[in-house]
């Protein structure tokens, strides 16, 4: 089974109305972490109604300026992430990027396994013993956003 997420998420508190005005669904995690679920196709409506495009990075494929404008919409200069993984049959890899505001805090990071946590731990996520903070989170419950398609 494949685990393919793109995805924001931030230890701030998440205004739902803030979230609303973007059409974002704001999924509450463990340790007071909210995920916002991205796509593709979500974003690129919100950069052309906005006229914001171009990229800060390769990888995570989404951490574009239209996703740094909305998180500073709901977040403001408190840290994010932006996260993505991309599995299928045990092979793939995840990337990740935390940024406070515009300040850059974790470089882009891609590799088989790790950067995700390293994000998380950034955020102020403590593993559960025994789990990495990927599953002490719940991440490994999303294996994609389907479910949230027509929402977004």
């Amino acid at each position: 089974m494949g685990h393919a997420i793109s995805a924001l998420l931030t230890r701030a508190e998440v205004s739902v109305e803030k979230a609303a005005a973007f059409g974002l669904p704001v999924i509450q995690l463990p340790q007071h972490i909210s995920m916002l679920p991205l796509t593709p196709e979500h974003l690129d409506r919100w950069s052309e109604a906005l006229g914001i495009s171009g990229f800060k990075s390769e990888r995570p494929l989404l951490n574009g300026n239209i996703a740094h404008h909305i998180a500073i919409q709901i977040v403001g200069e408190q840290a994010f992430a932006i996260i993505e993984t991309d599995y299928f049959g045990g092979a793939g890899d995840q990337a990740a990027v935390v940024y406070s505001g515009e300040k850059l805090l974790m470089s882009p990071t891609v590799a088989t396994k790790g950067p995700i946590n390293q994000a998380l731990r950034l955020l102020g996520v403590s593993a559960d013993q025994g789990h990495d903070e990927f599953d002490t989170i719940g991440l490994g419950e999303f294996r994609t956003f389907e479910d949230f398609r027509e929402m977004l």
